[in-house]
């Protein structure tokens, strides 16, 4: 029986000798260190140098009537501004070997800005028939009234407006109407044709 133990024990010893020995380096192995392949960002990009023909970019000159609806002012502003970009398109496309360089200028020309309208800002509601009902009442007394947006929903803010006029001092004069009408005071603003979409 003790040959049998004895037997046992050597064997637990060289059986934990070589796992003392070979484990470590079992478990340990080679070492994988995994690389992240990524592309570097450029501290700032490439500058390509575009040549811009001299003249390419001027100024437009809006002129919108002062009695008109403002949908109609819109339509003729959208117009003249398509009629300018394509003469200026057509001017640039002709061959360059008809073209003859402009002489050097000594002063830029000096355009006259676009005509600014105004419109009289009666004030801001959030019922959709308060709205209504003034916009009513302000076309009853003839004035051109408007809302900002177009479609009113109830629930969210709607400016009432009356206008566009070229002359401040023609809403200036129907303030006093509007206050009459509309019982609130007015402010008078920069009319905004983008603004009523």
């Amino acid at each position: 029986m003790a040959n049998a133990f004895h037997n046992r024990l050597v064997g637990t010893i060289v059986v934990v000798s070589l796992g003392v020995i070979f484990l470590p380096d079992m478990l340990d192995g080679k070492k994988q260190v995994k690389e992240d392949n990524f592309a570097t960002i450029p501290l700032r990009p490439d500058y390509q140098h575009v040549e811009v023909p001299e003249g390419a970019f001027e100024p437009v000159a809006i002129t919108a009537g002062s009695d008109t609806d403002p949908i109609a002012d819109e339509k003729a502003v959208v117009e003249e501004v398509q009629r300018q970009a394509n003469a200026q398109a057509s001017a640039t496309n002709e061959p360059s070997a008809q073209t003859k360089p402009n002489p050097p200028q000594s002063k830029p020309q000096e355009t006259k800005p676009a005509a600014l309208a105004y419109a009289v800002q009666v004030g801001s509601f959030s019922k959709a028939e308060n709205v209504n009902a003034l916009v009513a009442a302000l076309r009853k007394e003839g004035l051109k009234a408007y809302t900002v947006p177009s479609k009113v929903v109830d629930g969210r803010l709607t400016k009432v407006m009356v206008g566009p006029n070229v002359s401040r001092a023609k809403l200036e004069k129907q303030q006093a109407l509007i206050k009459k009408v509309a019982k609130v005071n007015s402010v008078i603003v920069r009319y905004d044709p983008l603004a009523n979409q």
